[in-house]
Parts: structure tokens; C-alpha cells; sequence
């Protein structure tokens, strides 16, 4: 970037500050057309805090997910499939609009020898109550 900006600068003569406010715009510009997916695991249960599993994003890894934590994803507008390395885990698709925020929450249940993944989209005010790291998130 800073070799591109003095690339910039000398050939057309801008000077760093009028270089740097059209980055800011074109970063700007870039956001609007993106949505932020904030993906974060609430279960409470000891059996299932020790169970880490992948958050897979249109059939990519996304991150290593445990209890209580949680991870921001950054997409286009438009149709988004979330899903997880659980084997028979479900998936939930949502429709993604420029600029807005959306929260998912992963809930693992495990009973016996058997764990379920319920994947539910929230609200901003019940994720931040049910966890503390989104609090913490700045967007």
C-alpha cells in the first residue's frame, strides 16, 4: 500500500493526504456493499465446552470455534450458507444486505454419545447478553 501511495505521489503529483481520503473512500465504498456475520457459540454444558469444531462458510473453513468464543466474517451482499465440521450438522442460509450486521448462534447440545448443533440467527441485544466477547467486538 505505502509503496503503491509513493508510486502514486510521484507520478501524478497528489500529495498523502489527498491519496489517503481516496483510500478511505474506496474502503468506505467497499463496506457498503459488505455484510458482517458475527458467528458465536452459547452452550453452558461441561460436556459440551471441550468440543471445538470448524465454522465452514459456503463450504470453507472459517476458523476453529470453542464455547464462549466467537468469530466475525466479513461477506458480499447477498445469499450466505453457514455450517459446521460436525458430521450431520445443519446448515442455515441467510440473505445478507449491504452494511448490516447479522448474529448466528451456534448451540451444542451433547446427550449420551450423541451431539446436536442447532444454528439460529439473533438479535445484536440476545447475543451480546449471551456473550460477553461480542460485547467486546468493534466493528
Amino acid at each position: 500500500m505505502k509503496t503503491l501511495l509513493a508510486l502514486l505521489t510521484a507520478t501524478i503529483g497528489l500529495t498523502c493526504a489527498q491519496l489517503s481520503t481516496a483510500a478511505t473512500d474506496t474502503a468506505a465504498a467497499e463496506g457498503a456493499e459488505t455484510a458482517t456475520v458475527i458467528v458465536y457459540r452459547n452452550d453452558d454444558s461441561v460436556r459440551s465446552r471441550g468440543i471445538k469444531f470448524d465454522v465452514r462458510a459456503e463450504q470453507r473453513n472459517q476458523g476453529r470455534i470453542a464455547a464462549g468464543e466467537a468469530i466475525v466474517i466479513k461477506r458480499e451482499a447477498g445469499t450466505f450458507v453457514l455450517s459446521s465440521s460436525l458430521q450431520g450438522s445443519p446448515s442455515l442460509e441467510l440473505n445478507l444486505k449491504p452494511g448490516q450486521v447479522h448474529y448466528v448462534e451456534y448451540d451444542l447440545t451433547v446427550r449420551n454419545n450423541r451431539t446436536d448443533l442447532e444454528l439460529n440467527e439473533v438479535g445484536e441485544q440476545v447475543a451480546k447478553v449471551r456473550n460477553n466477547e461480542i460485547a467486546e467486538l468493534t466493528i
